[in-house]
């Protein structure tokens, strides 16, 4: 069925992830000169507003608008699900190296990105400002560049995100949560300037990865959730 009006945005807020896809997608030319360049509803604006995983389809071509590290462009819902399947085959690895983190006595945790990076951490952040037993912050990471929190050094878990992995504020915030003394971790591109510049770098190619990083925050220091639903789900 249909969403409109208040029962639409009460969805909305609810959400995790968000669609922007055209049924007109599959015979369309992409790029300058097809039906559906550049073209989007106001859904998207509501979209990365609240924060949404968001997934267009390719011949949208929207991230010549808004940057390859606010949207995760697909070919259609195959590739869209493959996506998705590629950052959960890694839950294991981030478990881990959650794991090692808590035990080596986690004291807070920082989402660190630049533009619609920072937003899809919006989800993970508010989560774990709910559930979680330790502090948690987001800070734009020329901020972070510029004042380093006080909060910040042994202890912290910085996790930060760009998919092409050279958004250059973003691999000098890691740098800076590095020599303040924080284990950084993020998703970025293989071989990228910012998987060089950190701890671990993992491969994920949907905002997912923040999530999986605050569900394994939340088991590893044995906050009370339940854990089987969340298995479930993913």
């Amino acid at each position: 069925g249909y969403l409109y009006g208040t029962d639409f945005m009460r969805a909305v807020g609810n959400a995790r992830i968000g669609l922007n896809f055209s049924q007109r997608h599959r015979n369309t030319t992409p790029g300058p000169g097809g039906d559906l360049y550049l073209y989007s509803s106001d859904r998207i604006g509501i979209y990365q507003g609240n924060g949404l995983l968001l997934f267009c389809t390719r011949p949208f071509s929207l991230s010549e608008l808004y940057g390859s590290d606010t949207l995760v462009e697909v070919d259609d819902e195959a590739d869209f699900v493959e996506k998705l399947q590629e950052t959960i085959d890694q839950r294991d690895a981030i478990r881990n190296v959650v794991g090692k983190a808590v035990q080596a006595g986690l004291r807070n945790v920082y989402f660190v990105g630049a533009g619609g990076s920072i937003i899809c951490s919006y989800p993970a952040f508010y989560l774990l400002q709910r559930e979680a037993n330790l502090p948690v912050f987001q800070v734009q990471s020329d901020e972070l560049n510029c004042s380093v929190p006080r909060l910040m050094g042994e202890g912290s878990l910085v996790v930060l995100a760009s998919y092409t992995g050279t958004t250059k504020e973003t691999v000098a915030a890691a740098k800076t949560a590095k020599a303040a003394g924080a284990t950084v971790i993020a998703v970025a591109k293989e071989g990228s300037p910012l998987a060089e510049a950190v701890d671990v770098a993992f491969k994920g190619k949907s905002d997912l990865f923040e999530l999986l990083v605050a569900y394994a925050i939340l088991e590893k220091t044995g906050t009370s959730i339940d854990l089987a639903d969340v298995d479930t789900a993913i």
